[in-house]
């Protein structure tokens, strides 16, 4: 068993996913533009991703991406690797996103729009260590290697940061656990007495934590 399957065995969301991927691996999963993607093709992109991060040693990722397919598939593979990822949301300005990768040390960003990121992380110091093109469900990304960022201690079991720019200040990361994920995701697929046949409409960007639930987690359970 590798390390990405002795953590998603401790994640009940991702065991779930994994059975239904396993029974029924040809039912759709996610609908992008010009993309579909069954349970059996998104939980193998999700431990290809997952892969990924584990070799290449991934502290902190930022992800700073659209709203597609590809990004859910970022968002498991790096639960499955057990990295903690920091969502970008694509409205913060550029001192905001400096702010939440320096604050969550990230070491890694995977973004749509490398030109943007590039000349951002280049005008505040922050160093490049190395870009490299990277495909997910036939999307082309870029993942750029950070070393200007400084490790930062987080909890334990920190899956994920998620940040809100709120009213005054530096936006605020709140550090959640695969566990208090799945929980929420449970309860609001009770509250909301979603059944198979019905369809999730993102319209909200994935990188705010209530999409990134109700338009990810909970339609895929």
């Amino acid at each position: 068993v590798n390390q990405a399957g002795v953590m998603m065995g401790m994640n009940a969301m991702l065991v779930a996913l994994e059975a239904h991927a396993r029974l029924f691996p040809g039912r759709i999963a996610l609908v992008g533009t010009g993309q579909v993607l069954s349970y059996g093709e998104l939980m193998r992109a999700a431990h290809q991703a997952g892969a990924r991060l584990l070799a290449a040693r991934s502290r902190t990722v930022a992800l700073a991406l659209d709203n597609a397919p590809a990004w859910a598939v970022l968002d498991l593979g790096a639960m499955l690797a057990g990295v903690p990822l920091v969502p970008l949301p694509l409205f913060f300005t550029d001192h905001q996103l400096l702010h939440a990768m320096r604050d969550a040390g990230a070491d890694r960003l995977v973004t749509d729009q490398p030109q943007r990121y590039q000349s951002l992380l280049a005008a505040a110091g922050i160093a490049i260590a190395e870009t490299v093109a990277i495909e997910v469900c036939g999307q082309v990304l870029t993942e750029l290697r950070l070393s200007g960022i400084a490790p930062v201690r987080l909890p334990p079991q920190t899956a994920k940061i998620t940040y809100t720019s709120g009213t005054t200040g530096q936006p605020k990361g709140v550090c959640l656990s695969a566990d208090a994920l799945h929980r929420v995701s449970v309860s609001l697929l009770a509250a909301s007495a979603a059944e198979p046949r019905d369809r999730h409409l993102s319209v909200l960007p994935l990188s705010t934590l209530l999409e990134n639930i109700g338009g990810v987690y909970v339609p895929l359970m």
